[in-house]
């Protein structure tokens, strides 16, 4: 595929970054490793590949070749390979194609002579061409079937422009219902969602499943919200003891992406914490062999040392038994 040499930026899809099944799992890190790899990728020769080598993507990712080794695979798993050796981001390179596409219509288009001239109107004696003043009504012509005085107003509304396919996501009934049976299925002790619902209510659930609509994040954020204290009816002392947290209030603008970013912190935390104690119960059991290695090493001298502790404890003993006996002579004498 040939360069485009007007390619400096990518298209961040917000959306697919937030809720997609890879980066959702990822730490601050990774995320950055991954977004390094993905510039890198854009301006290689050819677009969007990297050669497949482990410590060329730890150095481009910025992480180190070491750390590669522990956080490394999970960003390669965003990755496809080629039969040449290669990797590459497959949704990267579509959006690739789709510029190089678009850059190439439009330069086909510019050797054309771009877009038709418009025609001039209102010139003088052209009553064809004349623009109607505001006041003026523009009358359609029927056809000849129907008769004169058969004409409308034209007032059509200007034609709006579709955003683009990269932005539309299927948030119809089918998921609405998914997201229901989800929360339903997963969420205890509730509450749950009844149905039918409120047409106000589905279209509050459709906007946020528009917003996320990978079901494995709520999924993730739900079965966290069941071991929260706060989500559950926290009891006296908290300032909203009895209150739970429901599908509606999940659903907010922006809630579902703040719950994730914390449930990947507890993950953090708990992945750190066991790394720590494993490192810890690591470092006692090797500092144990090391004992166990001295003992036998020098199980002679220690065995030499408890002998003469014995010998000496013996004739301590001895001394202090004769002491008596001349201290008992020495009384009877007397």
């Amino acid at each position: 595929m040939a360069r485009k040499p007007d390619a400096p930026y990518f298209p961040f899809l917000v959306r697919d970054w937030l809720s997609g099944q890879g980066t959702s799992r990822m730490s601050a890190e990774q995320c950055g490793g991954f977004i390094n790899l993905l510039a890198h990728a854009w301006l290689s020769n050819p677009p969007c590949h990297l050669r497949d080598d482990a410590d060329l993507l730890a150095d481009l990712a910025k992480i180190g070749r070491k750390r590669w080794a522990k956080v490394g695979p999970l960003i390669r798993e965003q990755f496809d390979q080629t039969s040449t050796g290669q990797v590459f981001n497959r949704k990267q390179l579509e959006l690739w194609t789709h510029m190089v596409r678009v850059s190439s219509s439009r330069k086909s288009s510019g050797k054309l002579g771009g877009r038709p001239k418009k025609t001039l109107r209102n010139q003088p004696g052209d009553e064809t061409n004349r623009i109607p003043s505001r006041n003026q009504t523009v009358i359609k012509k029927k056809r000849s079937s129907d008769t004169d005085a058969d004409t409308e107003t034209d007032n059509k509304e200007p034609r709006k422009t579709p955003p683009p396919a990269d932005l539309l996501s299927d948030s119809g009934p089918d998921q609405v219902d998914a997201l229901v049976t989800l929360w339903n299925t997963e969420r205890r002790p509730g509450p749950k969602v009844t149905m039918p619902m409120p047409a106000k209510r589905r279209q509050h659930l459709a906007a946020a499943m528009r917003e996320s609509p990978n079901l494995d994040v709520w999924r993730q954020v739900i079965r966290w919200l069941n071991d929260q204290a706060f989500a559950n009816a926290p009891g006296a002392g908290h300032q909203f003891p009895d209150w739970r947290a429901t599908l509606d209030w999940l659903a907010k603008p922006g809630k579902l992406a703040e719950y994730q970013e914390r449930v990947r912190l507890d993950a953090t935390r708990k992945t750190d914490r066991k790394a720590s104690e494993e490192e810890q119960a690591a470092r006692l059991a090797e500092e144990e062999a090391a004992h166990r290695r001295w003992v036998a090493e020098h199980a002679e001298d220690i065995a030499r040392s408890e002998r003469a502790i014995r010998d000496k404890e013996a004739l301590e003993l001895a001394e202090l038994q004769a002491q008596a006996m001349n201290l008992n002579l020495k009384a009877a004498v007397n």
